[in-house]
């Protein structure tokens, strides 16, 4: 029952999403061919996912705005509360089921553009200076895992943040996104020595431009980031169970 009220407050934006996702994935089918023989770099995959990565984020960012949160304070939220359910009941299918809608377009999305680079240039994709080579497969995976824990990154700032501040969550979790890259910029100039993560995981080791390799310590900084990630919810659930509901 619940979970169909989440589906009902996200429904619209998920089936936008999913159509400006069918009209990309229609056009990458024109891709024109390369010549035979080319080898597309692996540093091309990286460009459009990150690219896309924008777009993503507002999707992320709109749907943590739905849930629980958006239910404190009226009516809705008083009655959903007198249910024999508790509290973290709400959060996790509130988190689960906003992160699996996330994951179905995600992995839509990098298996459009792998197909269409695929249908391109078939073949290994070309990393670093070396000749090294990565299966289109593991790109994938490699871009799935990413984009998934920097849009679950968004979505549940933007989920705890709507318990915080109710309606004002979306306003509030923009302007603490704000707020790092300008703290980035400003750590980057003052203190050079200090390097504070980037919202996206680093896939690649890079130097003067080119993607020489994985990069290092990647199994750690994905385990660190899915930590992160899955912190949000936790901290939404001891924020939920300390709020009074009106």
């Amino acid at each position: 029952m619940y979970i169909w009220k989440y589906w009902r407050e996200s429904r619209i934006t998920f089936a936008i999403a999913a159509l400006v996702l069918a009209l990309a994935a229609w056009g990458l089918v024109s891709v024109p061919r390369a010549p035979e023989g080319f080898k597309l770099a692996a540093a091309a995959d990286a460009v459009v996912i990150g690219l896309l990565s924008f777009p993503l984020a507002f999707l992320a960012w709109r749907f943590g705005s739905f849930g629980v949160g958006s239910d404190l304070g009226d009516k809705c939220g008083a009655y959903l509360f007198t249910r024999p359910r508790s509290r973290a009941f709400f959060v996790w299918h509130d988190w689960s089921y906003g992160m699996a809608q996330l994951f179905a377009i995600v992995v839509a999305m990098v298996l459009a553009v792998e197909m269409a680079f695929e249908r391109a240039a078939p073949g290994p994709r070309e990393l670093g200076v070396a000749g090294q080579e990565v299966a289109p497969f593991t790109l994938g995976c490699l871009h799935c895992v990413t984009v998934i824990l920097f849009v679950g990154l968004i979505f549940g700032l933007t989920y705890v943040c709507g318990i915080i501040a109710r309606n004002k969550g979306m306003m509030m979790a923009a302007g603490l996104l704000l707020a790092y890259l300008v703290l980035k910029v400003v750590v980057a100039h003052y203190w050079p020595s200090v390097v504070l993560p980037d919202f996206m995981m680093s896939e690649f080791s890079v130097d003067s431009g080119r993607l020489m390799g994985f990069a290092d310590h990647l199994a750690l900084s994905i385990a660190l980031r899915a930590a992160a990630m899955l912190a949000f919810p936790f901290a939404a659930q001891l924020l939920l169970q300390k709020r009074d509901i009106d």
